[in-house]
């Protein structure tokens, strides 16, 4: 039998960093999506792919938001760079629906997203096969985490539902079989379980790579790692929070037995003490008084602006605060 050979280049989690700079200094660094694609050497049996999170996570990608209400040059630099196919992520779906499509809409990649379907009908990016020049058929499915619906505020997923991941590829895998030569998933989420020793590491249906290598017998997995796991070695790592359910079962009992006291903000006199803690995804604020009370709490979708929550939360502080 002949042997058919084809390459495959993978970005994933670029988050709007195009040159190889951070944004703080001019130094070049091993990042961003131009240092990447300086490496890809494209031909007919290649394949360029990325694995989502583009379009959020940098300054870039707050002027595009923020300013220009138009995601279309980050399409236009994946397509100089020669992307055949991408698959979304979950910082993808930030700023709503209406700004991903100017993304997509002038994407010349084909996205496929088996598991984010519009309301009450089909998949709206379904798997696709791809021929390659040497005639080796690709057949190539994409999911998501469905953490989206946790993570993001729902009038951000209008017209859309997004489905189990595992289900989802299952079924596009099954439609796959017996017309494609090779079978490809890439999955924007990561590994519920250690790959050299099995061991749980989370244990919440956020990550579920390691099933989808269980599960189902795609030919080749694309999803990413985390920083500083390597495949050929075990590395030290930190012991799991909960060793199953049931510790962790335990440990809500337990804790479910405290309540922090809490009072009205709007009630209360005295000395308060702010904490705000952004990340990028959620914004959370907290209010104590001088006794350790709750005053006021908030937690929010940062809707890839942290700054901006931030003061949204602070502004429903003034507006309930007391006139003295």
């Amino acid at each position: 039998m002949e042997t058919k050979r084809f390459t495959i280049y993978f970005t994933s989690d670029l988050h709007g960093y195009i040159y190889p700079t951070d944004y703080r200094s001019r130094e070049v660094r091993d990042i961003g999506l131009f240092k990447c694609a300086s490496q890809f050497h494209k031909d007919g049996n290649t394949l360029i792919i990325d694995g989502g999170d583009i379009l959020q996570g940098s300054p870039l990608g707050a002027f595009c938001h923020d300013t220009l209400g138009d995601a279309s040059r980050f399409a236009e630099m994946m397509n100089r760079c020669g992307y055949d196919y991408i698959t979304l992520g979950n910082h993808d779906f930030n700023y709503g629906m209406s700004y991903l499509d100017t993304y997509l809409n002038a994407l010349r990649a084909r996205c496929v997203c088996e598991n984010v379907r519009w309301d009450d009908a089909g998949v709206r990016f379904p798997a696709r096969i791809h021929t390659l020049e040497n005639g080796l058929r690709i057949g190539i499915v994409g999911i998501v985490t469905d953490y989206v619906n946790i993570w993001e505020r729902p009038e951000h997923l209008s017209g859309i539902t997004i489905n189990d991941p595992i289900l989802a590829a299952q079924t596009a895998l099954e439609s796959l079989k017996g017309q494609a030569d090779v079978t490809l998933c890439i999955y924007h989420g990561g590994f519920e379980r250690d790959l050299a020793t099995g061991r749980v590491l989370s244990t919440t249906h956020e990550n579920i790579a390691y099933q989808l290598c269980q599960k189902l017998d795609f030919d080749i997995l694309l999803t990413k790692l985390e920083a500083g796991v390597e495949l050929t070695a075990e590395v030290s790592r930190m012991e799991p929070l909960f060793k199953d359910e049931a510790d962790y079962a335990a440990f809500k009992e337990r804790h479910d037995k405290d309540k922090v006291k809490r009072i009205p903000i709007s009630n209360y006199h005295g000395d308060a003490f702010l904490g705000i803690d952004a990340g990028s995804t959620t914004t959370k604020t907290a209010v104590v008084g001088e006794d350790g009370t709750l005053l006021y709490s908030f937690y929010s979708n940062n809707n890839g602006s942290p700054l901006k929550t931030a003061i949204r939360s602070i502004q429903e502080i003034y507006s309930i605060l007391p006139e003295d």
